[in-house]
């Protein structure tokens, strides 16, 4: 329907445009002989490539000149969605955190899990004692996805972890504060708090401009579904499958 009417409004597209195009599309291959390759795979020629470039380009080149260039989000639309959807502008309060993790595996006997914990309780007296948290995970810790990081864990919400690490990590409140020992499913874990920040409402300046663009999208979308929808009722479509 869009190629039709693009056909219709008598769209040009520039040999220079397509030219344009398909160097686009052939620098997605690696060679020359893997394009040729593709094109033999997919029983295409060149020229019914260069086609389909002019279909799409005009309808695209359609597109932006009867819809996108008619839509025009400004700071008020997005102020006035911004005020009335506050919740989308909650931020939850965050920890950013490292620790160090003493593995222990499901079904480990007592005397493995008293070792484990007894060099979790060592990690947090050398931590007490003043020496380097990040040293120590890099040392002890059996999280890999941590432990090469110095046990940081980056920023973290509420839910996102065990309900005893979690307890035990958002009962900490300044930076630098250390958890006692704390056991969950994976053994048992020391925790540093690096920093605490409260929940907000995120300003709307700090959000403007992504909300601009999101708007944007969103009507550019409306409205070409709309404008293909009115194609549709004015054509004559026939199935045939």
């Amino acid at each position: 329907l869009l190629a039709q009417e693009a056909k219709t409004k008598k769209i040009s597209v520039t040999e220079a445009e397509v030219d344009g195009e398909l160097t686009k599309f052939r620098e997605k291959f690696p060679s020359e002989t893997v394009f040729q390759n593709f094109l033999k795979e997919q029983g295409f020629t060149k020229q019914d490539i260069r086609d389909e470039i002019r279909k799409s380009y005009g309808v695209s080149k359609m597109i932006k000149n009867d819809i996108y260039a008619k839509i025009a989000i400004d700071e008020k639309a997005a102020r006035d969605f911004y005020g009335k959807n506050p919740k989308e502008f909650e931020e939850p309060e965050l920890l950013r955190a490292s620790h160090v993790l003493v593995k222990v595996d499901k079904g480990a006997d007592e005397k493995t899990k008293a070792d484990a914990r007894k060099e979790a309780e060592q990690v947090l007296a050398d931590a007490k004692a003043g020496k380097d948290f990040g040293a120590l995970a890099r040392e002890h810790s059996d999280d890999p996805g941590s432990k090469e990081k110095g046990g940081d864990l980056g920023e973290f919400a509420r839910d996102m972890m065990v309900p005893a690490f979690e307890e035990a990590a958002f009962k900490l409140e300044k930076s630098g504060e250390l958890s006692g020992v704390v056991e969950t499913v994976y053994g048992f874990h020391v925790i540093k708090l690096g920093e605490k920040k409260a929940s907000r409402v995120i300003p709307f300046e700090d959000v403007k401009e992504d909300l601009v663009n999101f708007l944007t999208m969103k009507k550019k979308d409306e409205s070409l579904r709309a404008y293909v929808d009115d194609l549709r009722k004015k054509a004559k479509v026939q199935i045939f499958i």
